[in-house]
């Protein structure tokens, strides 16, 4: 997951809780906007990393900001990609996008 774009970078950040046990740890993929000029890589691995997880409606919505971005003359692309998984084993996958 997470491998379709290769112009990007990693970081991770652990939530402890009171007995210095990890409560979450939440693994970010920075897209590097700057030197990306085709988003179609890093949308399909969101697309999969979403749909990996149940989150049809949310490609569904992905796609029409994309779409309506694209009607209207404007990019709407990733800018961050996060995974938190709970002390539980709960994954949550947050996407960010700017528009310009």
């Amino acid at each position: 997951m997470l491998s379709g774009e290769k112009r990007a970078f990693f970081y991770q950040t652990l939530r402890f809780n009171r007995r210095a046990g990890i409560e979450s740890r939440k693994l970010y993929k920075v897209y590097e906007v700057r030197q990306i000029g085709d988003y179609t890589p890093a949308l399909a691995e969101i697309y999969k990393t979403v749909g990996n997880f149940g989150g049809r409606r949310d490609i569904l919505n992905i796609s029409r900001y994309c779409k309506l971005a694209e009607r209207n003359g404007a990019l709407w692309y990733p800018v961050l990609c996060s995974m938190d998984i709970d002390g539980r084993g709960k994954i949550n996958i947050d996407s960010y996008f700017s528009i310009r």
